[in-house]
């Protein structure tokens, strides 16, 4: 099997693997708290943008379109999704003053100065940025959280954990894109599929944060 091959191979696992998490928080209903809602929709806004940025690959302009609204739309969710975790009132207003920040940056950048059709990779790269710093200090406060004795036990901890592995691939992806589009294409697909298997991971971590949360 070649590393082409083995891309395509991984991309379509990738995709599937999406159906895990999915399908589990239907299963767990009855622990549908406000972190497992936006978390689905925060799944289902993933399958759906990745089968329809299939159909759009021969549009580059309308798959940039799409690509730039579900990444507003996924920070926006992820920030909730945070905003729910965290019970301070001082870490609350951090991740506002944050995501405000993100969102007039974005309405600058897609409609103020008309990006909204090109591949523009600073949104991009900001949400990834500021992703990794919420999941980090989660990390922090866990780790000096006394009460805290087996992480494994927390539902958002896996939650965390995928988010973090998530945007940093994704972050690696975008600051050596130029790159990647120079390299030979053996070594991209090897590179791509790297990051397909930390997609797949991911979606296996998420299953598992959804697993154990429990009933309310």
């Amino acid at each position: 099997m070649s590393f082409q091959q083995l891309y395509k191979f991984l991309c379509i696992i990738a995709e599937l693997s999406l159906l895990l998490p999915i399908a589990l928080c239907f299963y767990k209903y009855r622990a549908f708290n406000n972190i497992l809602k936006a978390l689905l929709v925060f799944l289902i806004l993933n399958l759906i943008s990745d089968l329809i940025s299939l159909t759009l690959v021969s549009d580059p302009i309308a798959t940039n379109i799409l690509f730039n609204i579900f990444t507003f739309f996924e920070c926006s969710i992820i920030f909730f999704i945070y905003i729910q975790e965290y019970k301070t009132k001082s870490v609350k207003a951090l991740i506002i003053i944050l995501f405000t920040f993100f969102a007039l940056y974005a309405l600058k950048k897609f409609i103020l100065d008309g990006k909204y059709i090109s591949d523009d990779s600073d949104i991009s790269v900001f949400e990834a940025i500021i992703v990794i710093f919420l999941s980090g200090v989660y990390f922090v406060k866990i780790i000096i959280d006394d009460n805290i004795l087996q992480l494994g036990k927390y539902s958002f901890y896996w939650i965390n954990l995928s988010f973090f592995l998530f945007f940093s691939a994704s972050l690696l992806i975008v600051e050596n894109i130029e790159f990647l589009n120079r390299c030979d294409t053996t070594i991209a697909c090897y590179l791509y599929s790297l990051y397909q298997i930390t997609n797949i991971t991911c979606n296996i971590l998420f299953s598992v944060g959804i697993w154990k949360t429990r009933k309310i």
